[in-house]
């Protein structure tokens, strides 16, 4: 029964947070719908050549100043008519102290779950990054037919895509391309879209990882009210302070701790104290369960939403453990712990 509630939360709270991502898209769009550009209904595919992406475009000026130019969001603003607009959620990497945006390139990845490794000369401590989820818009040009009278031109491989929106118009290129040059510009497209589908990857397995965070706290507040351990508490504790104590003295070790065990009152930054207070009171049974408690509570601070991408060092024996103790786990939990790639789930 447990099971069929855990898959029920689950879909309820991924069904929950598409709601909210939709309600924020319709926010972050409507300035855009009034300053006379069309909203898009959904990102456009692969397969739909008749819109062109705005990195494809510039004006005949700036494409002949440079020609890996692409046209400006001031420039598309000038003639909002001719464009549809989407807005897509990126994930950016930001400096968990003051919010600057950082270069994924210069994080030393190495170093995550292990605060004592030192990163590579010029790079920095994982860490010392979080990320964050932002909204930014990606334009379209809707009317091919109007390019030369709007001044504008393909650029950065963008023949293809002209030259395919004409056809899908009911016209014939005028100049078509050379095999060759068609084959590499269908390349570039493939590459493109490799990298579309890849962000749209991280972006859905993010919001199945919050869904997936939820319902895993629940079933460990509940798990945490018990008056005994659960089955294998003291394995896997006992395993976990052999191999990761720095677990349980890391900064945010303890931040969880008061929302896990169900004590409104406490605050994380004397979570510990409380803890140690209570176990000079508990019988041996309880203070076992208030050990268990610090070393999930280390353990589930780690649990990012981009887990499934830096899998934690022991997520695998952690997620185990939970799982011989009644949860079920959620496909991206199972990516997590090394059960299923993050390819095997559909994002369509």
């Amino acid at each position: 029964m447990s099971c069929h509630r855990n898959s029920f939360d689950y879909q309820a709270r991924t069904l929950l947070a598409d709601r909210q991502e939709k309600a924020t898209r319709v926010e972050r769009t409507a300035p855009y719908a009034d300053a006379g550009f069309t909203v898009l209904d959904g990102e456009p595919g692969y397969q739909d050549d008749s819109k062109i992406h705005w990195r494809y475009i510039a004006t005949a000026e700036d494409a002949e100043a440079d020609p890996r130019a692409h046209i400006t969001e001031e420039q598309v603003r000038q003639r909002p008519d001719l464009w549809g607009v989407w807005v897509t959620t990126e994930t950016m990497y930001v400096d968990v102290e003051s919010g600057e945006p950082v270069e994924e390139g210069d994080i030393d990845w190495d170093t995550f779950d292990d605060p004592d490794v030192k990163p590579e000369e010029g790079l920095r401590h994982a860490n010392s990054v979080e990320d964050r989820d932002v909204y930014v818009p990606q334009f379209y040009f809707l009317d091919v037919l109007r390019a030369e009278e709007a001044g504008l031109v393909p650029v950065n491989g963008g023949r293809y895509q002209f030259n395919r929106a004409i056809q899908l118009a009911g016209f014939n290129p005028t100049n078509p391309l050379p095999e060759n040059e068609e084959a590499r510009e269908a390349a570039l497209l493939a590459a493109e879209e490799t990298k579309r589908v890849q962000r749209r990857r991280v972006r859905e397995l993010n919001k199945l990882a919050e869904s997936a965070t939820d319902v895993r706290r629940e079933f460990i507040r509940v798990m945490l009210s018990a008056t005994k351990p659960p089955k294998n508490a003291a394995t896997w504790t006992a395993m976990m302070i052999a191999l990761a104590p720095h677990q349980l003295s890391e900064y945010h070790s303890s931040d969880l701790l008061p929302e896990l065990m169900g004590e409104k009152t406490w605050a994380a930054y004397d979570a510990k104290k409380k803890i140690a207070a209570a176990a000079t009171a508990a019988s041996e049974s309880r203070a076992w369960m208030l050990t268990f408690a610090l070393t999930v509570a280390a353990m589930e601070s780690r649990m990012a939403k981009d887990a499934w991408r830096s899998r934690p060092q022991y997520v695998s024996e952690y997620l185990g453990m939970l799982t011989e103790n009644g949860h079920t786990l959620s496909n991206v939990e199972k990516v997590i712990s090394g059960e299923l790639r993050p390819e095997d789930i559909d994002i369509t």
